[in-house]
This record gives C-alpha cells, sequence and structure tokens, in this order.
C-alpha cells in the first residue's frame, strides 16, 4: 500500500470475535473519498474517511464493525434484515466508538 492510503479487509465472522463498533453521522449524500476494501476501491462519505486516517494506526489487527462498510448499502434485503440486527451487534462489541467528527481548531470540547 501506498502511504496515505487506507486499505481495509471484510471478513465475515460472529458476534463472539472480539470486536468494536463506530457509531457516527454518516454526513453528506455523495461518496467522495476513496479506500480500498480488500484491495478494492470504495467510495465512502468524508466523516467516515476522517475517522479512519484519525485512527488507523490503532486498529492494525483489531475488526471494527463499521455499517457503510459491513452492510452491503446497495442490497435492500441484506440492508433491513442487517439494520434489525444493529441493536444486538452494537451490545455484543467489547466497545462502542462515537465519533463526533474530525477535531478543528476552534472547537469546543463539553
Amino acid at each position: 500500500p501506498e502511504a496515505g492510503q487506507i486499505h481495509c479487509e471484510i471478513t465475515h465472522t460472529t458476534i463472539d470475535v472480539p470486536y468494536s463498533c463506530l457509531s457516527y453521522v454518516w454526513g453528506s449524500e455523495e461518496p467522495e473519498c476513496v479506500i480500498f476494501v480488500n484491495n478494492r476501491h470504495f467510495k465512502i462519505r468524508r466523516n467516515l474517511y476522517n475517522f479512519l486516517c484519525s485512527m488507523h494506526l490503532d486498529y492494525v489487527t483489531r475488526s471494527l464493525w463499521i455499517d457503510a462498510l459491513c452492510i452491503d448499502q446497495s442490497n435492500p434485503g441484506e440492508k433491513n434484515h442487517q439494520v434489525r440486527h444493529m441493536g444486538d451487534i452494537f451490545k455484543a462489541a467489547n466497545q462502542v466508538i462515537a465519533w463526533l467528527g474530525k477535531d478543528e481548531d476552534n472547537a469546543r470540547f463539553l
């Protein structure tokens, strides 16, 4: 992989294997950033790209469940099935990460 590129691998597993879930705002409608998933170009939205850029070094060998990547968004049947199980997916996670967005210079903390 070239420097600065994000590479992910999708694997099929069960909720018994330790993993983290990402909770985040999808953001703008159109995917505008490219990552590599299983060595293929994959377009994602900017907010998810910003998360992956800021976190990818921490999750090199960890399993991370992200709806935009783990659910086939072009398959309504799979999408509906997975959405019904998202509560179980998040409950079974070892960790849930809440991504509020990229830190800006003028950001204020609550």
